[in-house]
Order: C-alpha cells, then sequence, then structure tokens
C-alpha cells in the first residue's frame, strides 16, 4: 500500500512538474534563472522518488536512504534557495521602500554549487567501500 502511495506522489509531483516546465518554455519573460533552477529541482525529486519506489521494491534500505537524501539536498534544497532568492529581496523592497533591491547572482550560484556538493558526497558515501575512502577525498 505504502508503494501505491508512493506511485500516486510520484505521478502526480511529475505531472506537476512537467506542466511547469511547459510554462517554463511558453514564457516570454528573458531572466529564467530562477524558475529553470526550481524546474531542475523537481526533475531531480521525481526521478529520487521513482528510485526510491524502485529501491524499495528490491529491497534496496541503503540505495533508497541515499536517494531520499539527495532529495532532500537536489529537490528541497534547490527549490528553496531559488525562491528566497528571488523572493526575499522582492518582498524586502515593499516593505523597506527606501532600500534598494540587492539580488547577486554569485550568492545563487553558491548556494547551488553548496547543495550539488551536498549531493556528491551522499553518492561517494554510497559507493565508498568504507570509511577508509574518506581520507582521499
Amino acid at each position: 500500500l505504502a508503494l501505491l502511495g508512493l506511485a500516486l506522489a510520484c505521478a502526480g509531483l511529475g505531472w506537476m512538474y512537467l506542466l511547469f516546465w511547459r510554462l517554463l518554455g511558453a514564457s516570454r519573460v528573458n531572466d529564467r534563472v530562477h524558475a529553470t533552477a526550481v524546474g531542475i529541482g523537481g526533475i531531480v525529486g521525481t526521478l529520487c522518488l521513482a528510485g526510491t519506489g524502485l529501491a524499495m521494491l528490491q529491497g534496496q534500505d541503503q540505495l533508497a536512504l541515499a536517494l531520499v537524501r539527495t532529495a532532500l539536498w537536489g529537490f528541497i534544497v534547490v527549490t528553496y534557495v531559488a525562491v528566497a532568492h528571488r523572493m526575499i529581496p522582492f518582498f524586502t523592497s515593499g516593505a523597506l521602500p527606501l532600500i534598494e533591491v540587492w539580488r547577486p547572482f554569485w550568492v545563487l550560484w553558491l548556494m547551488l554549487g553548496v547543495a550539488a556538493f551536498e549531493v556528491l558526497t551522499i553518492w561517494v558515501d554510497f559507493a565508498a567501500p568504507g570509511a577508509s575512502a574518506w581520507p582521499f577525498w
């Protein structure tokens, strides 16, 4: 029953992000950086959800855990960072009209890079034969 719920959640999430990508493709706005980051995060989340279901079917608990952790950093954190980077300056400028909107892209790229690095460490930890592999990283 849990796998059925997981499959339905994956289908729903995949459908919503398919619609999101169609909207993004139809957009005439030049600045699509934040929306693209959210869309990529959605792809990661959908794939991780599907992979978690397959891993659970095969009884691969460690793989399922790695996929859940990947979804945390590659989907949830990426989406939060992209939306926060876009919206916090917007709301700040509305509440404090004398403050100039400051939204440097290097901050966004830094935070997305940290999330990508965290995803990398999850898979290095998953693939490493033991604790002895970590000193080389």
